[in-house]
């Protein structure tokens, strides 16, 4: 989890021009979970990519 920490800190310096320190956060990997998908949810990523659209400095990442 540390080179994920560490990839996260670098972006964010990077694209977001941030401190360098975050500060408090947290990661954790679920190695066997599947996502599970409520009904809407393809509707709602949509609206959410269309929004991001607009900001070129955001990327969106998700568990699938």
């Amino acid at each position: 989890m540390k080179r994920v920490q560490g990839l996260v800190n670098r972006l964010y310096v990077r694209s977001l021009r941030g401190s360098g320190d975050i500060g408090s956060w947290y990661v954790h990997r679920h190695r066997l979970a599947m996502p599970q998908y409520a009904v809407g949810h393809l509707e709602r990523v949509a609206a959410i990519e269309a929004r991001a659209a607009v900001l070129p400095a955001v990327a969106l990442a998700g568990a699938a």
